[in-house]
């Protein structure tokens, strides 16, 4: 099988992957699930009111030359960007693939699916602020990033 053949496969077989298993290992959290995360986190990390962790990651590829700007990196290579959203054992929520390179971690949030779905569904799951110990009003619960994600509420 040449390169071009085997090319014109991947995209066909990665969809019927996703179709396939995607609600089996990737499911929508529900309050419950968010419960439950949060008391990893404070189980394990000593995070109180935690939920998720979000960051993203360069995976370097090999560049057509007319989109090579796009996909150029502040690193000094190309790349497509991996943005996770990850639980207290650092596994999958949330998967968006394929954020150019040169886009800021922030940038590359902004035009994901997470950003939509946080924006819009997700938060209905997130059980309402509550009580924590020492502090006068309820806390929210959070997702935990870098400088480069907005400090939302």
């Amino acid at each position: 099988m040449n390169d071009y053949t085997g090319g014109q496969c991947v995209l066909p077989v990665m969809d019927a992957i996703w179709k396939n298993s995607s609600q089996l290992h990737l499911p929508v959290p529900d309050q419950k699930m968010f419960e439950e995360i949060e008391a990893g986190f404070q189980e394990l990390w000593n995070l109180i009111h935690a939920v998720e962790c979000i960051d993203g990651k360069h995976i370097q590829i090999k560049c057509l030359k007319e989109s090579e700007t796009m996909f150029y990196n502040y690193k000094h290579f190309f790349s497509i960007v991996l943005q996770a959203v990850a639980d207290y054992r650092c596994r999958f929520i949330f998967v968006d693939v394929g954020g150019y390179g040169k886009q800021s971690d922030g940038g590359t949030f902004y035009t994901s699916y997470s950003s939509t779905f946080l924006e819009n569904s997700h938060s209905a799951n997130l059980p309402p602020p509550s009580y924590v110990e020492g502090i006068v009003t309820d806390v929210p619960f959070v997702i935990l990033g870098d400088d480069a994600y907005p400090l939302k509420t």
